[in-house]
């Protein structure tokens, strides 16, 4: 296989994802970077821009996760793309935190004098999963650490067929 600009562009992206993860531990961090993300509702497919410092899942525009517990949050992270000479936006991924993870970043963000966070459990809570085909389907969500998480992470070469891309950021 060729490295191409492509492959590296894959790395930063990836770098990017753990670089946002930091990001979340720390805070919003000193007004450098994005001040919103991308967010998915999963009642409706629908992106929606949603504050940086966010730990998904959020609330969505929809409300409640249908068909879940009442009060659980339909909004997730969307890792998302577009594709040179293509107009739409395209979901790469999607990713969501475990309550441990959520846990772990807010305790690591409001303390000034403790231990350090606890990076490998914030990972392994770290949930991926491609954007289902049509609402409603069942997403299975996998820890972005796995040999799985990875895959789906790195799934954006061939959602672009080969064609050149960048990441899409609300504005």
């Amino acid at each position: 296989m060729k490295f191409t600009w492509q492959h590296a562009l894959i790395i930063v992206i990836a770098l990017a994802i753990v670089g946002t993860i930091g990001w979340f531990v720390m805070g919003e961090g000193d007004g450098q970077g994005p001040t919103k993300l991308w967010f998915y509702d999963l009642n409706t497919g629908e992106l929606y821009p949603g504050d940086v410092a966010e730990l998904p899942p959020i609330p969505a525009p929809s409300g409640d996760l249908k068909g879940a517990a009442s009060g659980t949050a339909a909004g997730v992270l969307a890792s998302v793309i577009r594709i040179e000479g293509d107009s739409d936006r395209k979901v790469a991924f999607l990713q969501l935190y475990t309550p441990q993870a959520k846990e772990l970043i807010t305790a690591s963000r409001t303390s000034q004098n403790s231990a350090p966070a606890d990076y490998e459990k914030i990972m392994a809570g770290t949930m991926v999963a491609l954007p289902p085909a049509k609402v409603g389907d069942v997403i299975k969500w996998v820890p972005m650490s796995s040999p799985d998480g990875y895959k789906i992470t790195m799934a954006m070469d061939s959602i672009a067929g080969g064609k050149p891309y960048s990441a899409d950021l609300p504005e």
